[in-house]
């Protein structure tokens, strides 16, 4: 069995580094944005990353990024505008609740995590996909040893007792441990085959039905209007950019099919014409023998 080495060369071990880091910062932001957000709310926005993933994988891997996707973003950008819905532009209050038991709690702290979730999620995806001929044992590596340093100095800075906080749901932790790493070494094999942003699209329209469905049916907190107005934007902003790009992936295909075929078709013709000119030749040396 050869071994591999965790630190292979210089550039690949900073773009280890960064994606380790980056992942983590995506991590804690969406852990404290789960925690001070409403859950379908804070789902919702994470959703938007494949866009933000094809925003920057045109910036940092040159894939193709047009005036389709950016007028997708920026749609997508409004729809964010409409969940989060800022006190500057909506008001205290929002007036457009359908439901005097809907429970709205997305603070300043929550809002901000958020967007620093989306930052970490969609930059880190970038890498992935630049590392996509590293074995994944050493990107979970590099996360795993990461996401620690990150969640000790987290600990650090907001004066966690972690020990007395962790101990009495030892097994949950556990479990959700070890659900987060078939997590992780999944998603890393992802970006082997599929493009930056089309890989999360399918996980995050799941992430939005499961966490608007478990806001609604257990905790009983229905969105508002503009919630409602800036989910159906952001979903299918989503849906239209992955459809593209699957759309466009099956016509290329389906030009690489043709491409191959007329080549055989063809080769067949000049060996057919090849065989024939020689069945000529022999004809022509017989008769004149």
């Amino acid at each position: 069995m050869k071994r591999l080495n965790p630190f292979p060369a210089k550039n690949i071990t900073v773009q280890l580094f960064f994606r380790g880091f980056l992942g983590s910062f995506g991590l804690l932001g969406k852990f404290y944005a789960l925690r001070h957000m409403a859950l379908g709310d804070s789902t919702i926005i994470f959703t938007s990353v494949p866009l933000f993933e094809t925003f920057f994988a045109r910036i940092f891997l040159k894939e193709p990024c047009g005036p389709f996707e950016i007028l997708l973003l920026t749609v997508c950008l409004l729809g964010i505008i409409l969940v989060i819905r800022p006190d500057s532009i909506f008001g205290v209050e929002d007036s457009l609740v359908l439901s005097e038991q809907s429970v709205h709690y997305n603070s300043p702290l929550g809002i901000v995590a958020a967007l620093v979730s989306v930052f970490g999620q969609s930059t880190s995806g970038v890498l992935n996909r630049s590392l996509k001929d590293v074995p994944v044992n050493i990107i979970t590596w590099w996360s795993g040893m990461c996401i620690s340093i990150s969640a000790a100095i987290a600990c650090v800075i907001f004066d966690v007792d972690w020990v007395s906080s962790f101990t009495p749901k030892l097994g949950w932790s556990i479990f959700i441990g070890m659900i987060s790493y078939v997590a992780v070494c999944t998603n890393s094999l992802i970006y082997r085959f599929e493009e930056a942003g089309i890989s999360s699209l399918l996980r995050k329209v799941t992430d939005v039905l499961l966490g608007y469905g478990v806001q609604v049916i257990y905790f009983g907190d229905l969105p508002s209007i503009t919630t409602s107005l800036g989910v159906m934007i952001i979903v299918v902003s989503v849906i239209f950019s992955g459809f593209r790009k699957i759309v466009s992936k099956k016509m290329l295909f389906n030009f690489k099919v043709r491409r191959f075929l007329f080549c055989i078709i063809e080769t067949s013709e000049e060996v057919k014409k090849q065989s024939q000119i020689e069945e000529g030749q022999k004809d022509d040396e017989t008769n004149s023998s």
